[in-house]
């Protein structure tokens, strides 16, 4: 999706719904708008920061890998295709009708055991401690109201030595997004690290990217050992 469509598209949904109707979609997608409106905004938007996440994670075949808010399933599939090992790729999120469209765009990795996804909360995640070598997440640090709670269960669930991909807008494309102050936290790149390191998090690099239609962040943190 083009900048200019991007903003062609935000400026018409702020028409007809209101910003905090639209940021709450943004969070947790539902019904009508989360299948045809969000699905395919999500998926063109964010195709260059899902790939970077995906580079980042660098993956193997012995990885045990968890995306939280998975959203419509696309990098997660990327994932389960490159591990391509039973029971090694799983995804979380708490929304329904985006668990219903990863589950319908996923369908033969998930019937050949490649992929398992469920619906839950990253503040109480349903895994067993230290069980994951990778995790990775997309466009929910905003949401996390404190994050404290949900970077705490990623860093439980992590094995020591394992890390952390976080892909995310700066804060400044939030701003010119005129994204809802109150659904949509802000970080810079500095509160970022510092809140990863204070959570337990340790060498946390910020990586950025020029991309279209709007330029990829992403950090990586790791879970000492």
């Amino acid at each position: 999706m083009p900048g200019w469509l991007l903003k062609f598209s935000m400026s018409f949904l702020r028409m007809v719904m209101t910003p905090k109707g639209l940021a709450k979609q943004a969070r947790k997608p539902s019904g009508w708008y989360g299948k045809y409106i969000a699905q395919p905004m999500f998926l063109s938007g964010n195709a260059a920061l899902n790939q970077l996440i995906f580079n980042k994670l660098d993956l193997s075949s012995n990885d045990v890998v968890l995306e939280v808010g998975f959203g419509p399933g696309a990098l997660l599939g990327q994932i389960a295709e490159k591990v391509n090992r039973s029971n090694n790729v799983f995804g979380l999120d708490f929304s329904p009708t985006m668990l219903a469209e990863a589950q319908r765009r996923n369908r033969n990795l998930i019937e050949s055991g490649l992929l398992h996804l469920q619906q839950g909360s990253s503040s109480n995640m349903p895994y067993t401690e230290s069980y994951f070598s990778k995790i990775c997440c997309s466009n929910i640090l905003y949401f996390w109201q404190p994050p404290e709670p949900h970077l705490s269960e990623i860093l439980r669930c992590l094995q020591p030595g394992g890390q952390l991909v976080m892909g995310f807008r700066s804060a400044d494309q939030i701003n010119a997004m005129q994204l809802d102050n109150e659904v949509f936290a802000r970080y810079s790149d500095e509160e970022l690290e510092s809140l990863l390191k204070r959570v337990g998090f340790s060498d946390v690099a910020i990586i950025h990217q020029s991309a279209e239609p709007l330029d990829s962040y992403v950090a990586i943190a790791t879970k000492s050992v």
